[in-house]
């Protein structure tokens, strides 16, 4: 069964967003709720409430004082259990230069991102499972104003091919992985020849 979901996380406003006012010299309005963020006209009358102009919903809400792992346990965890099982999964970010991208699929020390969360998680489901055998092969592309590109090849533009017996793919390198260090070895490879905008 197909099942997409579609979720926002805001990130914090920088210094630049927190100060800046509109042409009515009244900053934008936002708020949101766990399903939905809502744009309200600024008002340049004082007292005035300001009056909702779009709202948009979603799957899932996460503020900006969310943590990765409560987005990882709500939304991405069970892709990695679905995908354990054979179903095929997907974990797609996408948003605009410094939108949270990056943060949110990576992390840091402190607070990791969802890919090295996923990969530690798919090590645990292996380990407890220790009467299936298992092939791990990681590859890592990115698409790049408009472009498809194999972080862990050459780095060249990537076709994508469609055939009848196996789909839609590309024909991109992938490296086969027994441990959690090398499919973390790997992702750093990769992140380190992304672009950033």
């Amino acid at each position: 069964m197909d099942k997409i979901l579609v979720c926002i996380r805001i990130r914090p406003l920088n210094d630049r967003e927190k100060n800046s006012e509109g042409a009515s010299g009244v900053g934008q309005v936002w708020t949101y709720d766990e399903q939905a963020i809502t744009h309200f006209h600024p008002t340049s009358q004082p007292g005035a409430k300001p009056i909702p102009s779009a709202e948009f919903t979603f799957d899932r809400v996460f503020g900006c004082e969310s943590k990765t792992i409560q987005l990882y346990d709500a939304v991405a965890k069970d892709i990695i259990t679905s995908a354990m099982d054979g179903v095929n999964g997907t974990i797609f970010a996408y948003g605009q230069t410094s939108s949270g991208k990056t943060h949110t699929m990576m992390g840091d020390p402190d607070q990791p991102g969802i890919l090295p969360l996923a990969i530690s998680e798919i090590f645990e489901l292996i380990q407890r499972t220790p009467d299936r055998e298992f092939l791990l092969r990681v590859s890592y592309l990115e698409i790049y104003n408009e472009d498809l590109r194999d972080l862990l090849g050459s780095g060249e533009k990537l076709k994508i091919h469609e055939d009848a017996e196996r789909g839609v793919f590309v024909q991109s390198k992938e490296e086969v992985v027994v441990t959690l260090e090398q499919a973390l070895g790997f992702m750093a490879a990769g992140e380190a020849r992304r672009h950033f905008g």
